[in-house]
């Protein structure tokens, strides 16, 4: 352990130093289109590199393979990303079905695995003292599935991230002020499936401020309209404007104040959320009833227009209609769903093609918005810099960690406790109905920094863990780690240090090795070549000694030992001596724990 501790003074200068640093007219395309805009890249921009950052910041790394990968950066961008980006319960070529479970036959959505991840089904691999977390008797259900549903191969991890976004960010619930589970996971679905539909982002947007889950976090549920007096609250009625479109009142703030806002309080009225029964517990279901009686009669006027219905249901859809094109919507709410996603650092130039991208769309779809914006050259900028949360940058590790579903289900990397330990839990956001914890948050604070690097030192065991045993029989193997199956091979066969070693900061870090520097090679040769830290490797009788890349950089002793390795072979991948196959494939993990601890993984940058 104290020679992986070794790397700890330069990896905390490396840190502050690399965060100190990260600081058209065209016909429009409702689908995603083949056409290239002004603002999209050029064929020669669309690389692997560029098509892994697309798959980092939409789809938690993906499942694809490194063939697949190559073939998606051979395409027309336009052609590749409509590939890329979907929100359907699967795809093939970014997640692949795995035989061990099969979940391509499960339905995909997070109701119906919820429901076989549950089940007693012969089929279902969930082990035995882990179903009960699938119940709705469970405290952290909801969590738990979608932990489930976005490590495992087989479910979109595309429609896992929107998702996420759009129910723990954008359209945010909390089961930790009454939601119930159900309401979170029917929420969930029923965006999903509208936007995997193409429906119109403002027909999304009325679906969700008319859900039982938003009814209930913001308690209108009990707004009514009686004796010609309204009796509720305002908070959702704000909210609908603020966080769903991106209208602030900026146009006349005391007009918004005092007739839109106060209006729209009245057309959510008269909505009725029944109540569910599990076995003794009682639950707000996700049902709902849109009366007439208790509801505001007649037209409002909302955002300076006449907003008619004989429910809330008529009344929102038709107000969604109008606020989708306001003003303030039009240049907030792309920036919005750019900012939420993939760019903390945004400029004047790049505002600029986003507001465009929006603009050139003639129905606001938010798939054909994200798939536009992936290829332009406002994502794949040099200023774009993305922090990533404490979720994103865990399942990111997660998924690019893991090679098949039978160790997600053995639970060789727990996603509930690295979560917990950085404080942070799907459907229970950090700041209520403003989201969760921001990728500025988790990546600009010391702690989260801390219980990072803590997890890659102390807690290592979690990387270098190459088998699980059977719990009665320690001799049962039940799974074992083989990197084999996605290293690339030398041409004679064999795998070396320096392939290995680039490959996984790719794989990882996704910068074209931009940032694979001489320091951070001389690391991770030395954990590959021998599973110790670069010093104690150089010379174990004076391991605490600071190595500066001057140093290695300039010196000939060291400069030739680093040539020297970085062409070794790693025979023990495929040696048939059992140990030494251990050995191997514990070292790959070492380099994994060392470049999940480094500054370039809790953000990206565009270029």
């Amino acid at each position: 352990m104290q020679r992986l501790n070794l790397f700890c003074v330069w990896m905390i200068a490396l840190w502050l130093v690399w965060m100190g640093g990260c600081g058209e007219k065209t016909d429009p395309l409702p689908d995603g289109g083949n056409n290239r805009t002004e603002y999209t890249i050029s064929k020669a921009e669309w690389t692997e590199t560029a098509v892994r950052k697309v798959l980092h910041t939409f789809a938690y790394g993906g499942f694809a393979s490194d063939q697949q990968i190559k073939a998606w950066s051979e395409m027309e961008p336009q052609d590749a990303i409509e590939d890329i980006l979907s929100a359907k319960v699967f795809n093939k070529r970014l997640s692949p079905p795995d035989p061990v479970d099969n979940l391509q036959d499960r339905g995909g959505t997070l109701q119906t695995l919820r429901n076989f991840w549950a089940s007693t089904d012969a089929s279902n691999p969930t082990q035995p003292d882990a179903i009960k977390n699938y119940s709705f008797a469970s405290w952290n259900v909801a969590a738990e599935t979608w932990f489930s549903a976005v490590k495992r191969r087989g479910i979109n991890p595309v429609r896992q991230a929107l998702g996420f976004w759009e129910t723990n960010y954008h359209l945010c619930v909390n089961l930790s002020v009454g939601v119930s589970p159900q309401q979170a996971l029917a929420y969930y679905d029923r965006i999903m499936d509208a936007i995997a539909e193409n429906k119109p982002y403002q027909t999304i947007l009325a679906e969700a401020a008319l859900s039982p889950a938003v009814a209930t976090q913001y308690n209108h549920k009990d707004n009514v309209f009686k004796d010609g007096k309204f009796s509720g609250n305002e908070d959702f009625a704000r909210e609908f404007h603020q966080l769903f479109f991106g209208i602030l009142g900026g146009y006349d703030h005391a007009y918004h104040e005092f007739t839109t806002i106060r209006n729209t309080a009245k057309a959510l009225t008269d909505m009725v959320v029944k109540r569910g029964k599990d076995g003794t517990n009682s639950f707000w279901d996700d049902q709902i009833e849109y009366g007439t009686k208790f509801h505001y009669p007649g037209g409002l006027e909302i955002l300076k227009q006449e907003i008619a219905g004989n429910s809330a249901k008529e009344k929102i859809q038709k107000l969604a209609e109008v606020a989708i094109q306001h003003s303030e919507s039009l240049a907030n709410l792309p920036v919005i769903i750019v900012n939420g996603f993939a760019d903390d650092n945004l400029t004047d130039e790049k505002l600029q093609i986003i507001r465009k991208i929006w603009a050139d769309l003639q129905t606001k779809d938010l798939l054909a918005f994200l798939r536009r914006y992936a290829i332009s050259t406002a994502f794949h900028n040099a200023t774009r810099v993305k922090y990533w949360s404490s979720i994103n940058r865990l399942v990111l590790t997660h998924n690019l960690m893991t090679l098949g579903n039978k160790e997600t289900y053995l639970g060789a990397f727990d996603l509930s406790n690295a979560f917990y330990n950085e404080g942070v839990s799907p459907f229970r956001p950090n700041h209520d109905v403003f989201g969760s914890q921001t990728g500025r948050e988790a990546s600009l604070t010391a702690d989260i920094f801390k219980r990072a690097y803590n997890r890659s030192v102390s807690g290592v065991w979690e990387y270098v863990r190459i088998s699980i045993t059977d719990k009665q029989d320690k001799n049962k193997i039940l799974w074992e780690k083989d990197w084999t199956s996605h290293l690339p091979k030398n041409a004679d066969g064999s795998y070396r240090v320096k392939d290995t070693a680039e490959w996984l900061w790719n794989r990882f870090v996704a910068d074209g090795l931009k940032n694979f520097g001489s320091l951070e090679r001389a690391h991770v040769y030395a954990l590959l070549a021998s599973g110790s830290d670069f010093a104690y490797w150089i010379n174990k009788n004076d391991p605490l000694k600071v190595y500066t890349k001057t140093e290695i950089e300039t010196d000939r002793l060291l400069i030739d030992r680093i040539q020297d390795v970085e062409k070794a072979r790693l025979d023990g991948l495929s040696s048939a001596d059992a140990k030494e196959k251990q050995t191997a494939n514990k070292r790959i993990g070492l380099a994994i724990a060392f470049i999940t601890a480094t500054p370039y993984m809790f953000a990206q940058e565009g270029k």
